[in-house]
């Protein structure tokens, strides 16, 4: 209360309102909605993971293609296999894999990845001709020889199907399969893959296997030996150049 001339007032005294507090109040209260709906929206929360970004699938191939140059055979088929999980529709990555798994003797697997290849694309003659050559080195000569034949219907020009249907041949004399005229047949194929591609892999190596076969041991270690500079992490190869290196009495 307060005095009013002479007598009490019993009402108490309104305080006038701050225009310049409200404005101010108005101001704080607009800033806390802006950050509140558009900087703290940005902000990550406190102790919650954040999403990990999708890798490109290529990035699985680029660093399965560096682990397979490196003979990291194991880990490349790993990697390939991510590849596969991030792009089942290459088939790149299918073909790679059948490669590698014939590489490191695991043929039932390699059969499988070139028909998963094939699956994608019933024409595709590198998947046919890895898909023989599989064949071939399980034992299964008849399906051996149709896929590798079938890959050169398609790509008369195919120089690796030439090659694997030599290493196929090869086999069939050891276990004393084929037809009578399979010598003949391994050699036209062997020349046919040199005129194609005569400083592929496939190519020495067939030819090392041809020649080994015909007692021509010293021919075959040279084979062997180029097939092995190309490629130095095949196991294969460096048994058949020692089992030459022995045939010839060079240890």
């Amino acid at each position: 209360m307060y005095i009013r001339g002479s007598k009490w007032n019993m009402q108490k005294k309104r305080r006038r309102i701050n225009p310049f507090g409200v404005i101010v109040v108005v101001v704080l209260i607009g800033a806390l909605i802006y950050f509140d709906r558009t900087v703290a929206s940005t902000i990550p929360a406190l102790f919650v993971s954040t999403p990990t970004a999708t890798r490109a699938p290529e990035s699985f191939i680029t660093d399965a293609q560096k682990l397979e140059a490196e003979g990291k055979y194991a880990q490349a088929i790993l990697t390939y296999n991510q590849a596969v999980l991030a792009d089942p529709r290459n088939p790149a990555s299918y073909l790679a894999l059948a490669r590698l798994n014939i590489y490191t003797n695991n043929y039932a697997e390699g059969i499988k990845n070139a028909e998963n290849a094939l699956m994608l694309n019933n024409n595709n003659d590198t998947a046919l001709a890895l898909l023989g050559w599989a064949y071939g080195l399980s034992g299964d000569y008849i399906q051996a020889e149709s896929k590798i034949n079938a890959a050169i219907a398609i790509n008369k020009d195919n120089a690796a199907a030439y090659a694997y249907l030599t290493e196929v041949y090869v086999y069939e004399m050891q276990a004393g399969q084929g037809v009578l005229e399979i010598l003949d047949l391994a050699r036209e194929a062997s020349r046919t893959a040199i005129e194609l591609a005569p400083n592929t892999l496939e190519t020495h190596r067939s030819r090392g296997f041809l020649l080994n076969w015909t007692a021509n041991y010293e021919e075959a270690v040279v084979e062997f030996e180029a097939a092995v500079k190309i490629n130095p992490n095949i196991a294969d190869l460096h048994l058949e150049l020692g089992n030459n290196y022995r045939a010839t009495l060079e240890y």
